[in-house]
């Protein structure tokens, strides 16, 4: 498994013109009465699947005729079509995409690491940061007192991606040049519209007795998210309202939170999930 930190904006136009790729756009995953999934929702119908079957994953593990299923029956040869039970991956590669509307955007989670190190930890979290007060009218206070050790703090998300160059040439550790020269020479990675969501092969979903879901933690994390996307893309405030830029923030929390619980789970953790379902296969799991 080859891991990098990819062009999330080019992976989105990519996946869309080759069809591997669809939007994810509402906080509504599934009507649960009739049990349809929402196509443009965390469990959307078009990764493929059946929620309602908790074997959905054993039932991988195929020949070519169907007749011969579940992963313990992995490298064995049908007796009916005599081919090898083997792993069916090409789900796999389909990804959802959350699309935020111009001019919002997110820092790729991997990339925020290197700038966590160039920037420290709690300076680019101030300055990631829209916590401004409003006066009476709803206006945001523009003149409040200035952070001296932190001139860049409270200025949102926009304004630190218009202002990135002069921000890392100010604020920046001179002592990181080689994790300046990586953020510099791979600044088309940092900041994205869109958030992918992986295959739900890697983050099941069942539905138990027509009443409750036992979903993997990942999800709790994209329903969050999805639900600031859809607020983001709902309000018509322009960029530098107070609202927006505060779910914004969150929505970067979260990303982060996401990224750090999929490499502790699916790809650091005791079941290796991601490497035991990959084998070799392209799939979009992380930035």
């Amino acid at each position: 498994m080859k891991n990098e930190i990819i062009n999330l904006n080019q992976a989105f136009e990519e996946d869309m013109k080759s069809g591997l790729g669809f939007i994810i756009d509402t906080p509504t995953p599934v009507t649960k009465k009739e049990l349809i999934r929402n196509p443009r929702g965390i469990y959307s119908s078009l990764y493929g699947g059946d929620i309602t079957d908790i074997t959905e994953i054993q039932k991988r593990y195929k020949c070519e005729c169907g007749e011969t299923i579940g992963k313990f029956k992995a490298g064995t040869i049908c007796p009916h079509c005599h081919t090898i039970v083997k792993f069916q991956d090409d789900e796999l590669e389909r990804c959802g995409w959350m699309p935020l509307k111009e001019p919002y955007c997110v820092i790729n989670p991997k990339m925020y690491q290197f700038l966590e190190i160039i920037l420290k930890p709690k300076r680019l979290d101030e300055m990631i940061r829209f916590d401004r007060k409003l006066d009476k009218h709803g206006a945001i206070i523009r003149d409040e007192i200035e952070n001296a050790k932190n001139p860049y703090a409270n200025i949102g998300m926009i304004e630190f991606r218009n202002r990135f160059d002069e921000i890392i040439q100010n604020m920046g550790d001179k002592k990181k040049t080689m994790e300046i020269k990586f953020v510099m020479d791979n600044k088309d990675k940092i900041f994205t519209s869109y958030i992918p969501v992986m295959s739900l092969l890697l983050r099941p979903v069942v539905l138990i007795g027509n009443t409750t879901f036992n979903y993997d933690p990942l999800n709790k994390y994209y329903s969050d998210m999805v639900t600031n996307v859809a607020y983001i893309n709902a309000n018509n405030d322009d960029e530098f309202t107070y609202t927006n830029l505060s779910v914004l923030y969150e929505l970067q929390k979260k990303f982060n939170e996401l990224n750090e619980e999929i490499t502790k789970q699916k790809i650091n953790g005791k079941k290796h999930a991601i490497r035991s379902f990959i084998l070799g296969s392209r799939m979009l799991v992380m930035y």
